[in-house]
């Protein structure tokens, strides 16, 4: 291999894996169905400048739908399930998951499309699921029905990964190929009609977490997007209270609370803020129960 190869390869992991951190810290904020659709739009509108930058030729070869169908398949499914997940689950435990997507695509392949399974494979894929059980068990999150929901959500994204290799191959590279670039472009497409109407539908609910960092879920329930960025402002310091694995403090513990009060009120003093007012009415973190307006 290419050190050049070695190198792109390195640059997709660190992507990748950055995505679920990314995905873990808006989610809660923004909502699940509008993190997915963004993530998804956002990537198709960046291959299209790429494209028009390159001047590609546009040739699909009838099979701009089939690559639609795919990006549902490939993005759109999996991008509306990680972000489901990110309301629960660390960016750790998430990228955990989704590295079952080889052992997936192993029992794929051997259940839906007749591909051979050496005892190799099994004890790799026995040995893969066994060591993600033992990590997610084992972890700092509590093994309760909240993680089980996380972890169904992250399944199901490893699954359609799964399906898509395959189908990809069957339905583009054996059909005489397709330019990647228009191949991911039309996918991501795909992707983004998909989750629009969750996107729509979304705008009528509130984000909320499920059943964890409770702080953070009233942070980000129903108060409008200015003061969400007043808080941030206001409390930078809040960002240092997270633990290694991604998770957040409960803001409602008294202790924490007075350390996140003392230091609205000192931000708010340079601001030129009322503090008190602040603290108590705009950060319901730091000042208790939240309000209302």
């Amino acid at each position: 291999m290419r050190i050049v190869d070695l190198f792109r390869l390195l640059l997709l992991a660190a992507i990748w894996g950055a995505s679920f951190l990314f995905m873990r810290v808006a989610a809660p904020v923004l909502g699940s169905m509008p993190t997915a659709f963004f993530r998804t739009c956002v990537g198709a509108l960046s291959l299209l400048a790429v494209l028009l930058a390159l001047r590609s030729d546009w040739e699909f070869r009838g099979k701009f739908r089939i690559c639609m169908l795919l990006g549902v398949i490939n993005a759109g499914l999996p991008s509306a399930m990680y972000c489901l997940a990110a309301l629960i689950l660390p960016a750790g435990y998430s990228a955990i998951f989704n590295a079952t997507t080889p052992l997936m695509g192993v029992l794929i392949g051997a259940t839906f499309f007749h591909e051979g399974i050496t005892p190799g494979k099994a004890l790799g894929v026995a040995l893969g699921l066994s060591g993600i059980a033992a990590l997610t068990r084992t972890g700092p999150v509590a093994f309760d029905l909240p993680l089980l929901f996380g972890a169904a959500g992250g399944l199901v994204a490893t699954t359609c990964y799964g399906f898509a290799g395959f189908l990809t191959r069957r339905w583009i590279g054996q059909q005489g190929g397709l330019d990647n670039r228009l191949t991911a472009f039309a996918s991501l497409l795909g992707a983004s009609l998909f989750l629009l109407p969750l996107f729509i539908a979304s705008l009528a609910c509130p984000p909320r977490r499920l059943g964890r960092n409770r702080g953070l879920a009233v942070a980000g329930r129903s108060r409008p997007a200015l003061h969400r960025l007043r808080l941030c402002a206001v409390l930078p310091s809040a960002r240092r209270h997270r633990s290694d694995q991604g998770q957040y403090h409960d803001f409602s513990d008294p202790a924490v609370r007075r350390v996140l009060r003392r230091s609205a009120a000192g931000r708010a003093t340079e601001l030129g803020l009322p503090a008190r007012k602040r603290a108590d009415r705009h950060c319901p973190v730091a000042g208790g129960a939240p309000r209302g307006r």
